[in-house]
């Protein structure tokens, strides 16, 4: 596979650092998720809907790298915010009702706002520009 040659965006290449952390914690959640919290598969209403989760997490985590780096278009900064709230709610909910600390959920939380942050659709570095 050819890649194009074009420059990345600094703010464009934090975003696809960030975004390979979304995509790491998707694959973490697939491959030890239910080992490190047993009760996350009933939190998730079923061994089913957790693995759907770990899975579009680790979708949406390789479409946000490739997207961050200029491959192919996707909705970085929605899908972003989306995965930065349920990061934050799932890690408030444990903190909650648990008195636990969810790392790999407080880590989607701020990986995703990261995201969002620095992803600048549409612009251009000054060597590309016409």
């Amino acid at each position: 596979m050819q890649f194009p040659d074009r420059h990345v965006p600094l703010r464009h290449a934090i975003a696809a650092a960030l975004s390979a952390l979304i995509l790491f914690v998707g694959v973490v959640h697939e491959v030890v998720g239910s080992t490190l919290y047993p009760a996350g598969p009933a939190y998730f209403g079923g061994s089913l809907y957790w693995h759907l989760a770990g899975v579009a997490l680790t979708v949406a985590g390789a479409l946000l790298v490739g997207s961050t780096l200029g491959l192919f278009p996707f909705p970085v900064r929605v899908a972003a915010a989306v995965i930065c709230v349920a990061g934050a709610f799932i890690a408030a909910d444990d903190f909650v009702t648990k008195r636990q600390f969810h790392l790999f959920a407080f880590t989607l939380c701020l990986a995703g706002a990261g995201v969002v942050v620095s992803f600048r659709p549409g612009r251009r570095s000054p060597e590309n520009a016409t």
